[in-house]
């Protein structure tokens, strides 16, 4: 994966989740971050994440493989895929 698509959705996930949170009240967000057990993502969360990660990256995601993404690296990889970006 691309370290740069990975640094762009931790940054997508993070200015969202401040959106509505104390800065010192979100945990570090790394690739293994869960959204639901360290993030405290719920549903609403997750929809609000898809739709910037959809406007951050120009791509559209399937239902089931959004519903997939238990991580943050799940979802990076997603976008990855969904861009087809070279692996290195």
């Amino acid at each position: 994966m691309q370290p740069d698509t990975l640094a762009r959705t931790i940054t997508l996930i993070r200015a969202h989740l401040s959106g509505h949170r104390s800065p010192h009240s979100i945990p570090e967000i790394t690739a293994e971050s869960s959204f639901e057990r360290d993030l405290r993502c719920d549903a609403i969360d997750m929809v609000c994440i898809e739709l910037a990660a959809e406007d951050e990256f120009h791509v559209r995601f399937p239902a089931e493989r959004m519903e997939a993404c238990e991580t943050v690296g799940d979802l990076a990889e997603l976008v990855r895929t969904l861009i087809k970006e070279p692996v290195q």
